[in-house]
């Protein structure tokens, strides 16, 4: 889940966090099955997939293999190979007990988030996608093709329907899987323009420049084409981390939230080199929900968190909002109006 992998040896009845690499809340996207005798599984997060051979009670200090891992699922005929897929190189392929060793089949644009192996042919491999459909290989994963289908197409789950506010007749629609659809008769009609490559948390339009649009999740990125293509401005340290605001001041100087480190990254060149501030320090339990850099006064910030406790008490001091007035050196929790003198208790609305 969101917050890492749990062991339990008695049957289900108690469980203990089983951590991959250094302690932490890691966001587990698969968990590939134990079958047979082996006791081999592995996981896949944004930092990479890793391996247990132990059932999961212990875990690899180090990735197998390293990138924003999607899926892995482990070959039913020859237990060697392992099949994985990550969100930028696409499907590779490993066919050595230790998995150092990986062949590239690539495909990253089919946006692949699972991978069968045929349990009575070893040479067929599907890759299943929820926005390019079904895909089949013939010879072990390598080569695949779209499969034609009569299934009805399905309109995509849409996180985010922005109109850009220099060209207000175009609109910018981005699916939950990164699908990218551009309209330009005020949202009459729509086309695929292209394809983020991460799952958004929002799309902002420039203030200054039509066709120019920011998306914001594990990377800030950004399109000069409406869409059509698009780069990275900025990339979290933490492969876990995200951007989860952003705000562009009319001189043309970037503010970016990350939400697990809770920090604000400014850039005044247009992503080419960035500002860390420092975090709210007494609030490490938290992560940053939503910020607002004033625009009379870029140093005056004020930050929203949030606990990471699964129900909320009173003696919970976690989250709440913080402000600070020089840039983000430093912060103290924000009382007037938001907070009222019973203190802790009024958090129960932040969290």
């Amino acid at each position: 889940g969101t917050r890492g992998i749990y062991f339990s040896d008695d049957r289900g009845r108690t469980f203990r966090k089983s951590d991959l690499g250094d302690p932490g809340l890691n966001e587990i996207r698969h968990l590939t099955t134990i079958t047979g005798r082996s006791r081999d599984v592995h996981a896949c997060d944004a930092r990479g997939v890793w391996s247990s051979r132990d059932g999961g009670k212990r875990w690899d200090r180090k990735p197998l293999l390293e990138g924003d891992a999607v899926t892995a699922s482990i070959d039913p005929h020859r237990r060697k190979r392992l099949y994985a897929v990550l969100r930028e190189r696409g499907l590779l392929i490993s066919d050595d007990a230790r998995h150092t060793r990986w062949d590239e089949v690539g495909y990253a644009d089919a946006d692949v988030h699972e991978v069968i192996v045929d349990p009575r042919d070893e040479d067929l491999v599907y890759l299943a996608s929820p926005v390019t459909g079904l895909h089949v290989s013939r010879d072990g994963g390598a080569d695949p093709e779209a499969v034609a289908s009569n299934i009805e197409p399905i309109v995509p789950g849409l996180v985010s329907v922005v109109f850009h506010p220099v060209d207000v007749s175009s609109a910018l629609a981005v699916s939950e899987h990164g699908v990218v659809f551009l309209s330009a008769d005020r949202g009459i009609t729509w086309e695929r323009a292209g394809r983020l490559g991460m799952l958004p948390t929002s799309v902002v339009g420039d203030a200054t420049e039509a066709g120019v649009w920011w998306a914001t999740g594990r990377q800030l990125m950004r399109t000069p084409d409406n869409g059509a293509t698009w780069e990275v401005v900025y990339q979290p340290e933490s492969g876990d981390d995200r951007v989860v605001g952003l705000q562009r001041l009319e001189d043309g100087r970037l503010f970016l939230l990350l939400e697990r480190s809770r920090l604000v990254a400014s850039s005044e060149d247009g992503g080419e080199t960035w500002k860390l501030s420092r975090p709210p320090s007494r609030s490490p339990g938290a992560w940053a929900t939503s910020f607002a850099v004033d625009t009379v006064d870029p140093d005056h910030i004020v930050m929203a968190t949030r606990t990471l406790a699964p129900r909320w008490t009173s003696s919970d001091t976690e989250g709440g909002p913080w402000e600070s007035w020089d840039g983000g050196k430093s912060w103290k929790p924000l009382q007037d109006g938001l907070v009222t003198k019973r203190g802790k208790e009024s958090l129960r609305s932040w969290n």
